[in-house]
């Protein structure tokens, strides 16, 4: 889910990242958009914050994942089905949360993992006074012939992103598929224009915006978490993109906004 887009949701983490998440671009006469990305879903959050974010925070964040029998892995979790690279030892893990946090390191991802489904956090430093998370899942993980494991991956990772809400001063935060998110600016500013497949308001922007028009936006899931209000218009979404039932939260909130489509190529219509 990407949030307020600038360094930590148009970029990632490492080369790596970089070049799997970047999205091409359709060359035509018009202003070319971007497609969705072919390699994982991102999530990032605006926080300003003082004082500045701690490996205590991330350590608080990363227990609670682990308490619910998610463990960390050295890179990408593999395979993913019973990964071999587990970070085992208190040393190891601690040392790779304060890296996390060091915002002069290179390649500062921790990687999740439970049960054949894997997760990503990172953390950026766009501004002197803006923090940005990104929670990102890599798309493979959707491509089941199971529908049943489908939507469990997609609640899967709306459980990721509930469990990092509430422990992390979100200002905001959305899930970036088909369209790009708001930038930082944008964000700090109070201009939202659009709902996403997945969305969260922080209570500054809930004051901004009206708590009482959000809470009564048409969703599938529309409740408060942490300090602010967490929108999944449609469950699918997470998985399917800028769905009906996204576009008509859109309409409800934000009056006519015009979805992107793409053809059976993954090329923008």
């Amino acid at each position: 889910m990407c949030t307020t887009g600038s360094t930590a949701c148009h970029q990632h983490p490492d080369k790596d990242g970089d070049r799997a998440g970047r999205r091409k671009q359709v060359s035509s006469s018009k202003q070319s958009r971007p497609l969705w990305t072919t390699t994982h879903l991102t999530l990032s959050h605006t926080v300003p914050y003082n004082p500045p974010f701690a490996p205590v925070d991330y350590s608080a964040l990363v227990n609670r994942y682990t308490s619910i029998g998610y463990t960390l892995t050295r890179g990408i979790p593999y395979p993913i089905s019973a990964p071999t690279n587990i970070l085992y030892t208190e040393t190891e893990i601690d040392a790779a949360i304060r890296h996390a946090c060091d915002f002069s390191r290179r390649r500062r991802i921790l990687n999740l993992w439970r049960a054949s489904f894997s997760f990503a956090l990172h953390l950026a430093q766009p501004t002197p006074d803006v923090i940005t998370w990104t929670l990102f899942v890599w798309r493979d993980i959707f491509f089941h012939a199971d529908p049943d494991r489908t939507e469990q991956h997609a609640r899967e990772v709306l459980n990721a992103v509930t469990i990092a809400v509430e422990m992390l001063p979100t200002h905001y935060g959305c899930l970036a598929t088909l369209h790009y998110p708001p930038t930082v600016e944008q964000v700090l500013n109070g201009n939202i224009s659009r709902l996403y497949p997945i969305n969260y308001f922080g209570d500054q922007l809930l004051a901004q915006i009206g708590r009482a028009r959000l809470e009564q936006a048409p969703a599938w899931l529309n409740v408060d978490v942490g300090l602010g209000r967490l929108i999944v218009p449609d469950l699918n979404a997470i998985y399917q993109g800028d769905t009906t039932t996204v576009q008509a939260a859109n309409r409800y909130l934000f009056g006519d906004t015009l979805p992107l489509t793409t053809d059976g190529n993954g090329e923008i219509n």
